[in-house]
């Protein structure tokens, strides 16, 4: 299909969509709500400065905090699971070599 049928096809589309949203009143609506928000916006106290950058220090110690105590507790964990994954190997394989086979001459015989 040639470029600019497509674009025409785009064009036709977001037009009925803009005219069935103006028939309805969805316009008008959005554009009431557009004035009420930046009304209130207005009645809005904005920090100053020097309080947005303590604010921006306090969050940015916050996360380096945080940051800090994930690592140590997941090389905690990571530890205590090898340990324990090691200790359940030894175990195992301590099992293993006490097995009484049947048979003479099996594996695990003395000779």
């Amino acid at each position: 299909m040639n470029w600019y049928v497509k674009l025409g096809l785009w064009v036709c589309a977001i037009g009925a969509v803009f005219f069935y949203a103006w028939r309805k009143g969805a316009l008008l609506r959005m554009s009431n709500y557009t004035a009420e928000t930046r009304e209130e916006l207005k009645k809005c106290t904005w920090p100053s400065v020097d309080e947005l950058k303590g604010s921006t220090v306090v969050v940015m110690v916050t996360l380096a905090l945080l940051g800090a105590f994930t690592v140590v507790i997941d090389a905690v964990v990571s530890v205590l699971i090898r340990w324990l994954l090691e200790r359940a190997k030894r175990k195992r394989s301590h099992a293993d070599a006490m097995v009484c086979h049947p048979y003479p001459g099996g594996p695990g015989a003395k000779s």
